[in-house]
């Protein structure tokens, strides 16, 4: 089975950043790797944060920060709280809070 996967460029206002972020409409929550928000020194809040489940049904993350990012996505300036986990390979996830914002219809 292939998979199909839908990735953003996004450029981290006041970091000289470029990521490859995953969009993912069934995640209810934006995140962002923690070894990401360590390597670019963003600042990180303490928080009582959700607690998640991926897809695969096993895997669950504990999120206790967040960070507030200002980006540019295809031009567009956004910004949302991101809260910090280990989420694999993935530097960023960009999920409904992102979408709802920029009302995207994706087919």
């Amino acid at each position: 089975m292939l998979s199909h996967l839908l990735y953003l460029s996004v450029s981290l206002v006041n970091v000289s950043a470029t990521l490859r972020a995953l969009v993912d409409c069934g995640s209810s929550i934006n995140i962002i790797h923690e070894s990401t928000v360590s390597s670019y020194k963003l600042p990180v809040r303490s928080c009582v944060g959700p607690k998640v489940t991926l897809a695969d049904g096993k895997t669950t993350l504990h999120c206790d920060s967040y960070v507030t990012l200002s980006y540019i996505v295809a031009g567009i300036l956004c910004q949302d709280t991101f809260f910090v986990a280990r989420i694999g390979a993935q530097a960023m996830i960009l999920g409904m809070p992102f979408l709802e914002w920029v009302n995207s219809v994706i087919d």
